[in-house]
């Protein structure tokens, strides 16, 4: 029997996420004479309108015209208003001042006001072409060796790059921003290349941002004789060596490719929920490609109409390991629910644990064909290369050819079937499936699996056509009629509260500058 994953790492990154009262990331001690300072100094407010002038004082009445202006004025502790408007830019937005622990500086709307920034007219070099980061790698907005800086409520549209991005940055907080039509990133953390120790983000949080349109080839700048990419650079929200960050309550959407992508070495990270949906590539992808990847939380995402609902890979660097995937639905996507890959290098994946999920009709691929789409079914363990995965009270809903299988690989060496527990999750299986299934594309069997304590469970949901997921208590996956379980299966608890957090007013409104990373255990009702 192996011995239970341990979270110690989860548990140090929520005491390191919650600083005071809870709403901020931990702050670090100032200086005695920058302390000294504050003390004299109050935080003041100044303005920016599309009908200012750079040659006024910010103020209110006399409101700068330009962000490139105001980045270079703010001091700690400063609020920049943005008023309604249309902001064309030329050149990017090169932030260029910072706050402190204790007096942030923030950019955002005039309240119940929504400035645009068009990015349209920057002019963006080639991919490809000198040191990295390449011109596309950079953004409309940039932070970079910066920190302590809110950004909240603005709009990037028409991006040749990235909408916004964060470099060698700590304690960037980026709330309620859309991003719209990019060739890059809506929103781009860190790195996507190797980088220095000292070059690391750390506390970076992304929360409550629309992004839309990323990664869209035809937004490349093309230079003379410079061909057009198949597809754009990076991925609508990417993060790369990035230490301590969190993703919540994003509305990610219509990208080419995958649309929220944890990779290269990040450490300590927490996305959960946050609505994923039509993506031309998987919705959540893990994947460390340079070093080591590890200590993740992907709990309470709602992913749907992907072409994977979640991939776990280590494509090039040497292994992923402590990722925790939790309470979250994965319905309707056109290949695998959760899918363990091989791309490239096919590294070691280790203690990964997979607990109340809802995998519903994950695998049918697009139209009606007679051979599986790509990869399909529930769970998909096709990389061999894997050690203590843990599959446990999940349910499983009508999901195409199998709900949890593994490649043929892994009866050639039947030590690797060792390495995966697979119990007390329940199955709503109409139509027996066939075992194996055959992939032509791979030319290659999947053998379906079930594992110990099944439960088959006929109807599991109140209403899975408007995804209410919540199982009815008839139901032999109930909590009320499962003796081998004393929580629910699944992931959505029998509950009054508002479960379809995903389906209207979202990103929801809240003031994130106060919102608690807690807070999402309490609206779920978890213990």
């Amino acid at each position: 029997m192996k011995q239970p994953i341990r979270w110690l790492q989860r548990r140090k990154f929520l005491a390191g996420l919650l600083g005071v009262g809870g709403t901020a990331i931990a702050a670090q001690p100032l200086a005695q004479s920058a302390q000294a300072l504050e003390r004299f100094r109050r935080p003041t407010q100044f303005f920016v309108a599309p009908d200012g002038s750079d040659r006024n004082l910010g103020t209110q009445n006399r409101p700068w015209a330009s962000l490139h202006h105001a980045s270079q004025r703010l001091k700690p502790g400063d609020t920049l208003f943005v008023r309604e408007g249309i902001y064309p830019i030329t050149t990017p937005i090169h932030w260029q001042s910072s706050g402190t622990a204790s007096a942030w500086i923030t950019i955002q709307n005039y309240p119940g006001e929504f400035p645009t920034l068009d990015a349209n007219l920057v002019e963006v070099g080639p991919w490809g072409v000198g040191d990295r980061p390449y011109p596309p790698e950079q953004g409309a907005i940039l932070i970079d060796q910066q920190h302590h800086i809110r950004i909240i409520g603005l709009t990037i549209m028409r991006s040749h790059s990235a909408g916004i991005a964060v470099r060698r940055s700590h304690h960037i907080d980026l709330f309620g921003n859309t991003t719209q039509d990019t060739f890059s990133c809506g929103i781009l953390l860190g790195a996507g290349f190797p980088v220095l120790e000292s070059e690391r983000c750390h506390h970076l949080r992304a929360i409550g941002n629309t992004i839309t349109g990323a990664n869209n080839p035809e937004l490349q700048w093309l230079q003379p004789n410079e061909e057009r990419r198949q597809r754009g650079a990076h991925e609508a929200l990417s993060v790369g060596a990035v230490d301590y960050f969190e993703l919540a309550y994003n509305e990610i959407s219509h990208s080419d490719k995958e649309l929220i992508d944890c990779k290269d070495s990040c450490r300590f990270g927490y996305v959960h929920h946050n609505y994923l949906h039509d993506a031309g590539s998987q919705g959540i992808y893990i994947d460390c490609y340079f070093e080591r990847l590890g200590d993740l939380e992907i709990a309470f995402n709602f992913i749907q109409s992907c072409k994977v609902g979640v991939a776990l890979a280590a494509e090039g660097g040497p292994l992923v390991e402590n990722i925790y995937l939790h309470h979250n639905i994965i319905t309707r996507n056109l290949g695998s629910g959760i899918l363990f890959g091989r791309w490239h290098n096919d590294n070691l994946r280790k203690d990964i644990l997979i607990e109340h999920n809802t995998l519903h009709q994950n695998g049918y691929g697009e139209g009606d064909k007679e051979t599986p789409y790509w990869v399909t079914g529930g769970i998909y363990l096709y990389s061999t290369n894997i050690q203590n995965v843990t599959i446990r009270n999940n349910v499983f809903s009508v999901n195409q050819y199998f709900d949890i299988g593994h490649s043929e690989d892994y009866l050639i060496n039947d030590t690797i079937l060792q390495e995966v527990t697979i119990q007390n999750n329940a199955f709503h299986r109409p139509v027996q499936y066939a075992n194996p299934t055959y992939l032509d594309w791979l030319d290659e069997n999947v053998y379906a699996i079930d594992g110990d304590g099944v439960i088959f469970a006929d109807p599991p949901f109140m209403n899975s056509d408007i995804s209410d997921f919540r199982i009815v208590p008839e139901s032999a996956a109930s909590s009320e009629q499962n003796l081998n379980s004393d929580r629910v299966l699944g992931a959505v608890a029998p509950t009054d509260l508002p479960i379809f957090w995903w389906a209207t007013h979202f990103p929801p409104a809240r003031d994130w500058q106060r919102f608690s990373a807690v807070e999402w255990r309490d609206e779920m009702s978890l213990p």
